[in-house]
């Protein structure tokens, strides 16, 4: 999954929390990116367009939040 979250690390880059994202497998940090995809699935409308589906996964299945990315990952830079 090289270069597929550089859009995120490039958005945080100025935020002093910037350096505590992992974004590789076994990499020291307090927040992996699968936090963070986590929590922008949240606001993803286009995933979640109305208020009959709620974003679940978000809290359920970082795993699922991660797949969700990886097949939909232009809806997510548009959380940018």
């Amino acid at each position: 999954m090289e270069g597929r979250f550089a859009w995120i690390s490039e958005a945080f880059k100025n935020e002093s929390y910037h350096a505590e994202i992992s974004y590789k497998e076994n990499q020291d940090g307090e927040y992996s990116i699968r936090d963070i995809i986590s929590f922008l699935i949240m606001f993803n409308i286009e995933l979640f367009p109305d208020s009959y589906e709620h974003p679940k996964i978000a809290y359920t299945s970082k795993e699922e939040c991660l797949k969700k990315y990886l097949e939909n990952e232009e809806s997510f830079k548009k959380l940018k």
